[in-house]
């Protein structure tokens, strides 16, 4: 078995990654009307966009992609877009 290193941050590096992912979601022109979907497994990545999207106000859903798979036409992504979608305008 592979053995993988772990990544280390210091809460002021964590810190200073998260703003500069925020300034970036905001660049591109993410907000409380144009939400964030992120397609990932839990990893370190993640919870660092996810942070960046709440320091910013930015809503967001996670879609597993476990959960993704599991229908080959990607329905599941599809109608978890629309759903998604449609909430953001109810709420926005």
């Amino acid at each position: 078995m592979e053995s993988v290193a772990w990544t280390r941050l210091t809460h002021i590096e964590a810190f200073a990654k998260v703003c500069r992912l925020a300034q970036a979601l905001l660049d591109r022109g993410l907000g409380p009307e144009r939400p964030l979907m992120m397609l990932s497994g839990n990893d370190l990545e993640w919870a660092l966009l996810s942070l960046a999207a709440r320091h910013v106000g930015i809503p967001f859903a996670p879609v597993s992609p476990a959960y993704s798979l599991l229908a080959p036409d990607a329905a599941r992504v599809k109608h978890a877009v629309s759903w998604h979608c449609q909430v953001s305008r109810r709420v926005g």
